[in-house]
């Protein structure tokens, strides 16, 4: 959904160039941009002008190569969006609505091309993210609390039966799993634009698998640890068994 909000665009498999682009930022450049790789470059910016060889420069050559990924990240869409204006087969998006406003005069003179896609990148970028770590966490939540995925799958149950998965239309007749989700968003930025996502994500997966903790050599349940790795939002890792619920293909 943050992708079709950023750009209009809708991803229709799991090979889409756009997946590709925001997954090699978020792997590849975005840790860069904190220390010690973003500090440097913003204390020191004339270390950028060294050569690769050059003793010290090691986090600084990390920044430097990032940057193609950055670099793709704004023109890969703009150009996509561009063509799609001139062809008027541009559907509704933020990138959309900032460059015709941006030919028609209305932006401030001061906005430049290269403002608009930032702009349009983090948006991109970091609702990707938030929206992954949220789900991370909510299955997180259901590892330590059973009981709550249970009493949530009942009610999807008794709600919609097994012919199908939750649809929007459905969001106000499961007040439980509207529970779940907003006890999940109490400290996500972004909440409110991800909230759709999130939900149809939740309830999807309510609908369709059964969580539960790994079991070790020993027999043993393991109640994993809530790890976290560095980007625009912090990503969470976690192991966990998610097999489909009896009935789902």
């Amino acid at each position: 959904m943050i992708i079709a909000v950023s750009y209009g665009h809708q991803i229709t498999r799991d090979n889409d160039p756009y997946l590709k682009i925001a997954d090699d930022v978020c792997r590849l450049a975005v840790p860069t941009l904190s220390p010690p790789e973003g500090s440097l470059v913003q204390l020191f910016p004339w270390l950028q002008h060294f050569p690769k060889w050059f003793p010290g420069t090691y986090h600084v050559n990390r920044a430097r190569e990032a940057s193609v990924y950055v670099q793709k990240l704004y023109e890969y869409p703009y150009m996509d969006v561009k063509r799609q204006l001139a062809n008027g087969t541009a559907k509704p998006s933020f990138l959309a609505t900032q460059l015709e406003e941006l030919q028609s005069g209305e932006i401030d003179p001061g906005v430049t091309i290269e403002h608009i896609q930032g702009a349009s990148a983090i948006t991109y970028v970091a609702g990707a993210e938030t929206t992954s770590s949220t789900l991370s966490i909510f299955i997180f939540a259901l590892l330590l609390h059973p009981e709550c995925q249970i009493k949530a799958q009942e009610e999807i149950d008794r709600v919609i039966g097994p012919g199908r998965l939750p649809e929007f239309g459905d969001r106000g007749s499961l007040p439980y799993v509207e529970c779940l989700l907003q006890e999940t968003q109490r400290a996500c930025p972004g909440r409110h634009l991800a909230d759709d996502s999130l939900w149809i994500a939740m309830a999807t997966i309510l609908a369709t698998l059964s969580i539960s903790k790994v079991v070790g050599a020993d027999g043993k349940e393991i109640t994993p640890e809530l790890a976290f790795t560095l980007g625009i939002a912090r990503s969470a890792l976690l192991s966990c068994k998610l097999p489909w619920l009896n009935g789902v293909d």
